[in-house]
C-alpha cells in the first residue's frame, strides 16, 4: 500500500505526507457532507410526518421526534 501511495503521490507531484493529508481531508469532507445530508433528511421527515389530531397530540409527537433526532445525532457522533 505504501509503494502504491508513493507512486500515485509522485505522479501527482506530491510527497507521501501531502498525498495522505489530502486523502484524509477529502474523507473528512465527504463524511461531513454525508452527515449534513442525513441530518437534512431526518429534519425533512420529522416536519412532513405530522399526525392528524389535536394540538396536545401534536406537541407529544414533536417531543418524540426531538428525542429521536437527539438519539440519531448521538449515534452519529459516536461513529465519528
Amino acid at each position: 500500500m505504501i509503494e502504491g501511495a508513493d507512486s500515485v503521490a509522485e505522479q501527482a507531484g506530491q510527497t507521501r505526507s501531502e498525498f495522505v493529508r489530502d486523502g484524509i481531508q477529502m474523507a473528512m469532507e465527504i463524511q461531513d457532507q454525508e452527515m449534513e445530508e442525513a441530518f437534512n433528511d431526518i429534519i425533512s421527515q420529522a416536519v412532513q410526518s405530522q399526525p392528524d389530531s389535536e394540538t396536545e397530540s401534536d406537541v407529544e409527537f414533536l417531543k418524540e421526534r426531538i428525542r429521536k433526532l437527539e438519539s440519531l445525532l448521538e449515534d452519529s457522533i459516536d461513529k465519528i
